[in-house]
């Protein structure tokens, strides 16, 4: 019977050590962005993400703040007159990625997915292409 009760408080304190665990660790995708990614490609259509490489037609950066500003560049590397730097406010709510863009002045909204070292960013508008991203710091 002492037995029973050691493997029952054990199991108790366990359980509860991890749920601790589980509540201090911050929302994965807020924490998850924080950092410069590659842009590696864009297209209409979702591809499983190691199966995308980096692209000629566009490639650029971002990086995401901690205090939730970004900042970045898109290059067109066949049009370089295209190229657009980028910057403004970020905020994360669960998967959802909304973006204030003060170079055009427009706000994105997109669903956030991680795979590896990747980003896939799937914009909420139809018709808006999806963005990979390749963490690179």
């Amino acid at each position: 019977m002492l037995k029973m009760r050691f493997l029952l408080l054990l199991f108790i304190v366990i359980f509860a050590a991890n749920a601790c665990n589980r509540a201090d660790k911050p929302a994965a995708a807020d924490k998850a962005i924080i950092g410069t990614w590659k842009l590696m490609e864009m297209t209409s259509k979702p591809f499983p993400a190691k199966e995308i490489s980096e692209s000629d037609v566009i490639g650029g950066h971002m990086t995401f703040k901690e205090d939730k500003t970004f900042e970045g560049e898109v290059v067109y590397p066949k049009t370089p007159d295209k190229n657009l730097k980028v910057s403004g406010t970020y905020s994360v709510e669960g998967q959802t990625l909304t973006v204030n863009n003060q170079a055009n002045n427009s706000t994105t909204k997109s669903t956030l997915r991680f795979e590896d070292d990747m980003m896939i960013a799937t914009p909420e508008k139809q018709g808006a292409v999806i963005s990979y991203y390749k963490r690179i710091r």
